[in-house]
């Protein structure tokens, strides 16, 4: 089987923390306001929220180069 760029899937994966406390009572702001522009773009992923931190993933397939 060949296996071209076009059918790779990238994933970004990555711990924040927030210089705001409670900063997770904002994930469903940040989820709203990110999943037109994610499903507009075939992005899909994961949000974790407690306190002050946030651990994501993010994956997408690549473009053809």
């Amino acid at each position: 089987m060949t296996v071209s760029y076009a059918d790779l899937m990238r994933q970004l994966i990555y711990q924040s923390t927030s210089t705001e406390a409670k900063a997770a009572a904002h994930a469903p702001d940040i989820l709203r306001g990110a999943r037109p522009f994610n499903g507009l773009n075939g992005i899909t992923g994961l949000l974790l929220a407690a306190e002050d931190r946030f651990f994501q993933v993010l994956e997408a397939r690549t473009r053809a180069c």
